[in-house]
């Protein structure tokens, strides 16, 4: 004769199951959207809106600072001013790109870890192996986990 189990750990066991494959499905989308939009972008634009240039001299200047990086300054402008990515990879998104990456695939790497851990562990709690020496390890590696992150 069967006993009456509940069905909770069985449906938790499924759902961390499809969580963790639409959550890797949804990584690798997301990071070949990360690589792909700036080559899909040539060149962005950054519109600052309507300024205006009314030099105080007559005369407008340009100098360098003692700095290494060169800078323009410009003072009481009026007008439209548009600064592009050139598009050859060495721009803002190709550098936003490569430190945001590594980022996102840690996350994803850390959340598939978590959800395959707790299937593990709702399977075993769904066999009835609650208090076995494999469902305390794997409580124990949970805790790694989130304590690594």
């Amino acid at each position: 004769m069967r006993t009456k189990t509940s069905q909770l750990p069985r449906l938790c066991c499924h759902l961390f199951g499809w969580l963790e494959s639409l959550w890797v499905v949804g990584a690798v989308i997301l990071c070949v959207l990360i690589l792909a939009l700036p080559r899909i972008s040539n060149h962005a634009e950054l519109a600052l809106g309507e300024v205006g240039l009314v030099p105080e001299s007559g005369a407008l200047t340009v100098q360098a600072d003692d700095s290494k990086a060169e800078t323009i300054s410009i003072n009481n402008l009026q007008g439209t001013v548009s600064v592009r990515n050139p598009g050859n990879g060495n721009g803002l998104f190709a550098m936003t790109r490569w430190y945001i990456l590594p980022v996102v695939i840690a996350y994803v790497g850390f959340i598939a870890v978590l959800f395959d851990l707790l299937r593990r562990l709702f399977r075993n709690v769904d066999r009835g192996e609650s208090f076995t020496e494999r469902s305390v390890h794997l409580v124990h590696k949970i805790g790694m986990t989130i304590i690594c992150r």
